[in-house]
């Protein structure tokens, strides 16, 4: 990982030996392919697959390689950016669970759709290229407002976005019948 510095299992390479392809590899639990005894030459690697929520990294990359002691290269991979989404009432800040959102890329072709907040108010969105998104509301938890204002995003190799957005109570009227001379409540008023 280029920001954790963590191993990477599952990450998949093609690797070369003078111009000649040696194999397919996959990275073990600790993140390594480990080629025992490898002849002398020089070698190329090539990221081909890697886990889903990172970017690929397909540069070529070549080592000497020299009998005599162990040699090693190092690939980086960056997370993808991932999207977080909080819904709040405006006024308490408490947040709201069932917002539906939609998310289309800056020029409006549609990435995700019912992306809804949790319990907790908010929906995460993994996996996404960097880039410039829209968010918008599509459904207001039951007794809100709808926010129908377009949230634009900009999202960077590596980085969580975090957008909070704010509903307001839909507005209601409160009807009191009372008698005009005791003020008690009275029922049945229509």
């Amino acid at each position: 990982d280029s920001q954790t510095k963590q191993p990477l299992p599952g990450a998949q390479f093609k690797i070369w030996r003078d111009g000649v392809l040696l194999g397919d590899y996959t990275t073990y639990e600790n993140g390594k392919i480990v080629i025992e005894k490898a002849p002398a030459g020089t070698y190329k690697v090539q990221e081909t697959a890697t886990l889903k929520e990172y970017i690929l990294n397909d540069k070529p990359y070549e080592i000497e390689h020299a009998t005599e002691k162990a040699t090693s290269i190092t690939i980086e991979n960056t997370k993808k950016p991932v999207l977080s989404i909080t819904k709040i009432d405006a006024e308490t800040k408490k947040p709201l669970a069932n917002a539906v959102f939609k998310l289309t890329r800056a020029n409006g072709d549609v990435v995700k759709e019912d992306i809804r907040t949790g319990e907790d108010g908010t929906a995460f969105i993994e996996g996404l290229d960097a880039a410039d998104y829209i968010v918008t509301e599509v459904t207001a938890p039951g007794g809100y407002i709808i926010d129908k204002t377009p949230h634009a995003v900009s999202l960077e190799e590596g980085k969580t976005y975090t957008l909070t957005i704010e509903n307001s109570k839909k507005p209601g009227l409160l009807i009191k019948k009372v008698d005009s001379k005791t003020h008690k409540a009275l029922s049945g008023a229509t």
